[in-house]
């Protein structure tokens, strides 16, 4: 690995290693969902307990049924209809009679940490918590670094970077 002093590496990585250069890492409970795994390169977020957890998606969009008051407008509100399985901006500019309305909620988990070591895996039918080492500062490669199955665009760059994680393309 390197020189360790505490929580702070500095060290020449091996080519092919996560790590690029000084380090800053923070030891923590990780918890892997039942019948799950976690691998290098994982993002990861901090639980309100403290504990850290795998980013499953940086970005979500749900959306959630509401009960228009009188006189609104779904238009002017920013309301979707839903259509089959798609959720359409409504076009009404007064509430319809017998329609219901949604409106779009978007959740960013933010990711202050990377996984750094070897595959964890549980198979048993409940949550498990690992203990772990995290880089919370420093460089890594941004090709090995992924939430799930998706890796990194510039905009989830840019939000490891806002928690001093710069994730670098590396050329070979």
């Amino acid at each position: 690995m390197g020189v360790i002093n505490g929580n702070f590496e500095s060290t020449p990585h091996a080519v092919g290693c996560i790590l690029l250069g000084d380090n800053e890492f923070e030891s923590g409970a990780l918890t892997v969902a039942a019948n799950g795994s976690v691998t290098e390169g994982a993002l990861l977020q901090r639980e309100a307990d403290g504990k850290f957890s795998a980013v499953s998606a940086v970005k979500t969009t749900t959306y959630e049924e509401v009960v228009p008051p009188t006189g609104s407008s779904p238009k002017f509100e920013g309301w979707y209809e839903k259509d089959g399985t798609v959720y359409e901006l409504s076009t009404d500019t007064s509430v319809g009679v017998g329609k219901t309305y949604y409106k779009q909620v978007v959740t960013v988990q933010e990711p202050v940490a990377v996984y750094v070591g070897d595959t964890l895996n549980n198979a048993t039918g409940s949550a498990v918590d690992f203990e772990i080492r995290a880089a919370i500062s420093g460089r890594v490669d941004a090709s090995k670094c992924h939430y799930g199955a998706n890796s990194l665009s510039a905009a989830d760059k840019d939000l490891l970077r806002a928690h001093s994680i710069i994730a670098l393309d590396v050329v070979k």
